[in-house]
């Protein structure tokens, strides 16, 4: 029998409980009973509702034994993991249903799965091969599967569903279409009090590519479960529902720097379209609260919010500031207000508005207040949960969402359970955890196997292949957590399954677009197989779960999937490549959201695809969405999509525009406003992504420093660097992001500014900063080393010199060897100083270290990739791989990696090592292959990044030693800081340090550096910037440029030889004054006592100590005992040398020509001569120089020569000390270093001895002996 419609008027079945045509009710009122007494929760980072699969519920449980002996009462809240006693579970790649027993009610045999709705109608969503429908719970299909999606229904028995083309429309249970069949564009969920909002795009008449005209309409609707579609003006639209009411949005009115033809501003409407509140830059729903903003604070360029009673709209509490990143919770909101020293501080805020926690230093508020009313804050080293009443435990572990008295917690890359005293229910040894449900179950992984276990931790259902509530849009208000979601979790893991990332010296470096997207590291696998050459890594964004990942091909700059059981072997077929994929996190489940040729899909591990009707090719995005809404290769209509696949933002241009997601913000480049008066302007700007509120724009392109901060050029190699929100920070020559800190160089000092722009820290030595864990190592005044955390707690002080912690450990380096080990947090040694190389520890325990083989190499180039071998090491300091040729680079070792030089002891051992520091140039060099020269070093790490040189001028770096000593870095830049407008040259020490500050301006003179000061005079450097001789006039040259060149240094001691345009002097480095001038005339410095100079025809010796000179008409002498090479520190008088006499035919190859004598000479300190010995040869003899070591100190006297056996008496003397030792039928003297000679004699068994002697001390020893 029939009956009429009471909405539409329309002939429907009498059985029916919806109208069919409009979905108005058309029975008796539903059956109110299961219902939650907590009533709806609404979810979702920007307020939209988002009612669960199944109805909040409180239920009540008494466990015994959690506590002691005390039995405790314990809340679920919120969504049952089994409904009608069955929940969906993935056994082998399929979905079924299981009992609590653990027995399958419908066996595997969908793509996805989802809970039963007890409350409304009994049925639940599943997939099969990706198209859905709806079963009821013997299996059999209510409506057979035919959508690309379909959502759980509502608490008015209405369920969303896409088509094949990415078309939104309503159907009820029994599968007919609501809403007269209408189909949108996009259309949210329906909310328990029957409403959703949709949009349809209407393109109107195509004029030409770049008028407005050709801009699509998106006409927006509010839906109401009688069958009601309320079109909205044209301009105007809904970005969020909650209870009766809808968040409205319009054009922004106001036209400032705030805004652009897309900011939208905001108001809260009733379900009539009549608006309730004022309208806002901003409104976000969380717990009871909503958060409006309006305006932006004059400093930090924050909006300025308040808060509203969601139900009321009344104001409660007072004002405060917010960012882009506002985040809902489940009670209360966190936001942001300045201390009584104008500090921003983060503020924990309760449903009532009242301030529950105001963080301070040392402090900050990890997470707020959950369904069970706790909330994570952090405070001095230690995680603490507080309620509406104040803090409630505190302990070591940050933990998540409490519901039935537990929540999951952190640990060393597990996951466990804490209860509300903070004690340990589980330990933590899982690699993921969701939140207890409400009926007191939870899942929990091990490796990639799930469980679902009780509150006890017993398991109810094992050997599981994925988590219900990580399905695509389950909606669940339970969280999954994975490690990776806690502040511990630092960096990324090593592995993944079977696979890691390595660069391969084979590697050809692509031109990429973008170079912190695409990677040139290539999957490996744990057996060293390389599959799929051309497949590389993205730098983020490309995993999703359980051994799924994303990878690229450098050739076409496509996507693919890599499945743990993938087979590589395929990977030279494109025929599976996606375009323009990302990895996006909707808040449980991770999809990969990629680029069809007209339509944009998100897409789970089991090949079940969400459909946005519009393509993405073009912009590049993180976790939100651009589609292109005009459908040409010209983007000039995008609609920006949130993770949740939420429409949020539409931006529109008469051209062509860039977009780009960093953080909360886009970076919109090349933007042509219709409001703009001048029409060659193009906008670069920085703006809210869910609202196009405008935090800084210039008509000059920004340059990202990480998703927090930009830099505008301003001179030279100077920028002006911004927070994201618009403030400026300053004038740098150099800064970089470290996650939300940014770290900035002046030449003088570095200064750690935070999101907000606040100064938190400044240093005059660089401070060592980790990206991922915010932990920040500087070196103290005693030259011991502080670990502070991210708010600047005091992790450690040690005597080590080390590098920020991660994961628990820290790596340091040992002064005596120069190799690298880690230390714990708490000090002690974990793996001993070892290692040439080593990367971060990674959180799932492992370390790269590098080794330079092949050393002698390096001659040919500083870094280069094929000498280094590499291996992967665990926590424990065992071997995970095998030594790995041909790869130089694995994990993090190529963004995160240490070598010496990233530590002060490392750089001293180096110095201290005389075979490194003769040949630092082969150890650390300039690397001219970028954009800017950067000093590299042997293992491929760069260095003194602040000081990098651009292609300004004469600018150049190169690596010397000063003072024979210590090596001093130059690098030579145009430097336009105000202070000198010209070309300068830095200074640095080895280990980074500048070697001298100020404003004085430095120049490399022979082995050493001078700084110029105001009166034009000189001051002298010596190693670390020692004056060595101040206030001194240089004579420069006046007939070149390079005057440096035309000055030369020489040092002795504490004597300093200078050399210039008008002569030379020696100084007294100690007293500061002249000893020795010499206009127009060379000084050669031998000593700190001795010099020589000519005058006229003769050479001149001169003893500085005492002005004593000798006159000789020798060019030289070659004193005994004097290394000519380079001057000595002092030499002792008398000093000897040697006159030969005539020359003489020896009679050997060996020594052709010697002398028939030679007389030693003394000079004494007064500088006179006197004849201390002659050596004469007789008949048939001949003397010959046996030079040692050391110059002219050791002759030979050559008798009895045997021409036939070509043997000979030698007598071998020492004309310093007069020793001297006679050996007969010698056949062989040979020279050997360290003052040794080798002679070799025929013994009277006619066998050939060799012998070693001491040219010092004339003493023969025997080496070996053989037969003839």
């Amino acid at each position: 029998m029939s009956r009429i419609c009471p909405n539409c008027k329309r002939e429907i079945n009498e059985n029916v409980k919806f109208c069919p045509f409009c979905a108005a009710f058309t029975g008796e009122t539903p059956q109110e009973k299961k219902k939650s007494p907590v009533g709806a929760i609404i979810g979702g980072a920007v307020g939209v509702l988002a009612l669960g699969a199944a109805s909040l519920a409180v239920f009540v449980f008494d466990v015994f034994g959690m506590y002691g002996d005390k039995a405790e009462t314990f809340y679920g809240t919120g969504d049952k993991l089994f409904i009608q006693s069955v929940t969906p579970v993935c056994i082998d790649g399929k979905w079924a249903y299981a009992d609590k027993d653990g027995n399958t009610t419908l066996k595997p045999q969908y793509t996805a799965a989802y809970a039963f709705n007890e409350d409304i109608n009994d049925v639940a969503p599943v997939a099969v091969d990706g198209q859905f429908g709806y079963i009821r719970k013997g299996g059999e299909f209510v409506t057979a599967p035919q959508y690309s999606f379909a959502g759980s229904f509502s608490a008015k028995g209405l369920a969303k569903v896409v088509d094949e083309n990415g078309r939104v429309g309503f159907v009820d249970s029994a599968g007919r279409k609501a809403f007269d069949g209408q189909m949108f564009d996009y259309a949210s969920d329906m909310n328990d009090s029957g409403y959703a909002f949709a949009y349809s795009l209407l393109m109107p008449e195509i004029t030409t590519g770049t008028e407005s005209g050709n801009y699509n309409e998106i006409i927006y609707s509010l839906l109401s479960s009688d069958g009601k579609v309320t079109e909205l003006a044209n301009g105007t639209g809904i970005s969020a529902l909650y209870d009766d009411k809808y968040i409205g949005f319009r054009q922004a009115q106001s036209n400032n720097e705030t805004t652009l033809d897309f900011t939208r501003e905001y108001a809260v409407f009733s379900a009539d379209g009549a608006a309730l509140t004022d309208y806002y830059s901003r409104i976000i729903k969380s717990g009871k609260l909503l958060i409006v903003c309006k305006g932006t604070d004059d400093d930090s360029k924050l909006y300025k919010a308040k808060l509203l009673k969601a139900d009321t709209l009344e104001q409660v509490g007072g004002d405060y500031l917010c960012g882009a990143d506002i985040k809902a919770y489940d009670n209360g909101a966190v936001l942001l207000k300045r201390d009584d020293n104008d500090f921003i501080r983060g503020v924990l805020i309760d449903d009532n508005g009242n301030e529950v926690f105001v963080s301070y230093d040392g402090a900050h508020i990890a997470s707020g207040f959950d369904l069970s009313g706790y909330a994570c804050v952090y405070e001095k080293g230690k995680y603490c949960g507080y309620t509406a009443e104040g803090k409630q435990f505190e302990n070591d572990f940050q933990f998540g969402e409490f519901n039935c008295g537990l929540a999951p917690y952190y640990d060393n890359a597990k996951i466990g359970y804490i209860n509300t005293a903070g004690e340990k229910v589980t330990d933590a040894k899982y690699d993921g955890a969701s939140g207890y449900y409400a009926d007191g179950y939870a899942y929990i992984k091990s490796g990639t196997e799930y469980s679902v276990i009780d509150m006890s931790g017993n398991t109810v259902i094992g050997k599981l292949g994925y988590a219900s509530d990580k399905l695509m849009f389950a909606d669940t208000v339970h969280h999954w957590y994975d490690p990776a979601d806690f502040e511990g979790f630092d960096g990324e893991n090593m592995f993944i399954g079977e696979y890691y990332f390595a660069d391969l010296v084979s590697n050809i470096e692509s031109n990429k677009t973008y170079d912190d997207i695409y990677s040139d590291m290539t999957l490996v696998t744990k057996d060293k197989k390389i599959p799929g050459g051309t497949y590389r890594k993205l730098n983020k964004d490309y995993y999703i779960d359980d051994g799924y990942f994303l990878v690229y091909n450098i050739s076409g700059q496509n996507r693919r999937i890599i499945t743990p059981d993938s087979d590589c072997s395929e990977y030279d077929e494109i025929k599976d490549e996606i375009t323009n994929a990302s990895v996006i996190d909707t808040d449980g489940a991770r999809l990969v959201r990629y680029s069809g040729e007209s339509s944009t899909m998100a897409e789970d591990i089991f090949c079940n695809r969400y459909i946005l009707g519009d393509t993405a090719k073009k912009a590049t995005m993180s976790q939100y969405t651009a589609c292109n809404l005009t459908g040409t290769e010209w983007q000039n209509q995008i609609m920006i999509y949130d993770n949740r696949l939420r429409p949020v933002l539409t931006v529109s241009s008469p051209e062509n525009f860039g977009v780009r997601e960093y953080g909360d913000t886009l970076y919109i480049s090349s933007y042509r406003s219709k409001r703009q008066t001048d029409a060659k302007v193009k906008y670069y700007a920085l703006i809210d992504k869910n609202n196009g509120h405008v935090f800084m724009s210039d008509n000059k392109a920004l340059t990202m420093a990480g998703n927090y901060f930009c830099g505008i050029k301003s001179s030279g190699i100077l920028s002006y660097y911004y927070t994201a929100y618009g403030k400026k920070l300053g004038e740098f020559i150099y800064a970089r992001a470290y996650g939300d800190r940014l770290m900035c160089f002046d030449y003088d000092k570095y200064y750690i500014y935070d999101k907000y722009g606040q100064l938190l820290a400044e240093y005059e030595n660089k401070p060592r900063i980790s990206e991922n864990s915010g932990s920040v190592v500087a070196r103290n005044a005693d030259e011991s080393f502080t670990c502070y955390d991210r708010d600047f707690n005091v992790i450690l002080k040690t005597k080590y010199d080390i590098q920020p912690l991660e994961n628990g450990y820290m790596a340091y380096c040992n002064a005596q060897n120069g190799k690298i080990g880690f230390i714990d947090k708490n000090g002690d040694v974990a793996i001993e100083a070892k290692y040439e190389f080593v990367s971060a520890m990674s959180p799932d325990g492992y370390f790269v270290t590098k080794i330079r083989r092949d050393f002698d190499e390096i001659y040919l180039e500083v870094y280069a990739r094929g000498l280094i071998d590499v291996m992967i090491y665990d926590r424990n300091g065992n071997a995970a791989t095998e030594n790995m040729g041909g790869m130089y680079n694995v994990g993090n070792s190529a963004t995160n990696g240490y070598s010496p030089l990233d530590f002060y002891a490392g750089a001293e051992y180096c110095e201290n090592t005389p075979d490194i520091l003769n040949n630092i140039e082969c150890y650390i060099a300039p690397d001219e292959n970028g954009k800017e020269d950067r000093y590299i070093d042997i293992y491929g790490n760069y260095h003194y990044e602040e000081y990098a040189v651009s292609d300004i001028g004469d600018s150049y770096m190169s690596a010397s030693i000063t003072d024979n000593t210590a090596v001093t870095l130059s690098v030579l830049m145009y430097d336009e800081t105000g202070r000198n407008s010209r070309s300068v040259s830095y200074y640095l020490n080895l280990d980074g340090t500048p070697f001298i500050k100020g404003d004085r301006m430095l120049t490399r003179l022979s082995g050493f550096i001078a700084g110029e000061n105001a009166d034009g005079s000189y001051n002298i450097y010596g190693e670390r910037a020692k004056v060595l001789l101040s206030n001194i006039k240089i004579e420069k040259s006046r007939y070149t440029d390079y005057w440096q060149n035309e000055i030369y240094i020489e040092k002795a001691g504490n004597s300093m030889y200078l050399s210039d345009e008008n002569g030379a002097r020696v100084f007294d480095l100690t007293t500061q004054k002249l000893l020795f001038e010499k206009a127009n005339e060379y000084i050669g410095l031998l000593a700190e006592n001795l010099i020589r100079y000519t005058i006229n025809d003769e050479t001149v010796y001169r003893n500085l100590d005492n002005g004593k000179e000798y006159h000789t008409n020798m060019y030289s002498i070659d004193f005994i005992g004097v290394d000519y090479e380079k001057p000595q520190e002092r030499i002792e008088f008398p000093l000897k040398y040697v006159k030969c006499g005539e020359n003489v035919y020896g009679g050997t190859d060996a020594y052709e020509t010697g002398y028939d004598s030679i007389s030693v000479y003394q000079i004494d300190a007064n500088m006179e001569e006197s004849l201390v010995h002659t050596y004469t040869a007789g008949e048939g003899e001949c003397i010959f120089e046996l030079y040692g070591e050391r110059v002219t100190e050791v002759y030979g006297l050559r008798s009895n020569y045997d021409e036939e056996n070509e043997t000979a008496t030698w007598t071998v003397f020492n004309v310093k000390n007069d020793k001297s030792v006679t050996v007969d039928n010698v056949i062989e003297i040979e020279r050997l270093r360290e003052n040794k000679m080798s002679i070799s004699i025929w013994n009277a068994e006619h066998e050939i001895v060799r012998y070693h002697l001491g040219t010092d001390d004339m003493v023969l020893t025997e080496e070996n002996s053989g037969e003839q």
